[in-house]
């Protein structure tokens, strides 16, 4: 059992618990439990020890890999400068707002008006508003943008759904749906995946 970091070990049925180190480092650590097993009555957590390095949990993990990544495509960002696919939320609202009044328009366009209806489109979900591509006579498949702070999620499940697959084969996944997660966003996101690196390989390609 995991009690703040630590692990724990049953003794005497289901009401005693004490720590994993209770022998190799004599730690005297205990939990007291309730008959059901479940919940703690007492505790007793001086540890003579730090905790073991496996304490961190999978939602602390996959935090941190979110935060390498954002890091990462952040300064990415800040390199390309502008005009740069690459949104924050606030900005991916700002400009759904700017593309809904240049296509409102019916006269005195200007050419930003005309780049932004030639290259963006808005889809109503919901009660969300999504940017898309524009449909050739309003029919294919959508293409959507999205925002910095929803491409770990988006590239992350893809990367789960093919068990660690690498950049290509993500990228034949993610392409058809997303026009702004590019080849060089999904690497962004392979050089901070604990499993891949620990393999010692980025998957740059799937051979």
């Amino acid at each position: 059992m995991m009690y703040k970091k630590y692990t724990f070990s049953y003794r005497n049925g289901k009401r005693q618990l004490v720590c994993s180190s209770e022998l190799s480092k004599k730690c005297k650590a205990k939990l007291t439990m309730d008959k059901t097993g479940l919940v703690v009555l007492r505790a007793n957590v001086e540890h003579n020890h730090p905790p073991p390095v496996y304490h961190k949990t999978l939602d602390e993990s996959l935090q941190a890999m979110k935060n390498k990544f954002y890091e990462r495509v952040t300064r990415l960002k800040s390199l390309k400068g502008k005009p740069s696919q690459l949104y924050t939320k606030i900005e991916y609202l700002q400009l759904i707002n700017l593309v809904r009044i240049s296509r409102t328009k019916t006269k005195n366009k200007t050419p930003i008006d005309y780049h932004r209806c030639c290259n963006f489109d808005i889809l109503r979900e919901g009660d969300t508003d999504k940017l898309i591509v524009p449909l050739k006579d309003k029919v294919g498949p959508v293409r959507y943008f999205t925002y910095l702070e929803e491409m770990f999620d988006i590239i992350h499940d893809t990367h789960m759904s093919t068990k660690h697959g690498g950049r290509d084969k993500m990228r034949k996944l993610l392409q058809p749906q997303f026009k702004n997660i590019t080849r060089e966003i999904i690497m962004q996101y392979l050089n901070v995946c604990v499993v891949c690196r620990k393999k010692g390989n980025k998957k740059d390609t799937d051979e």
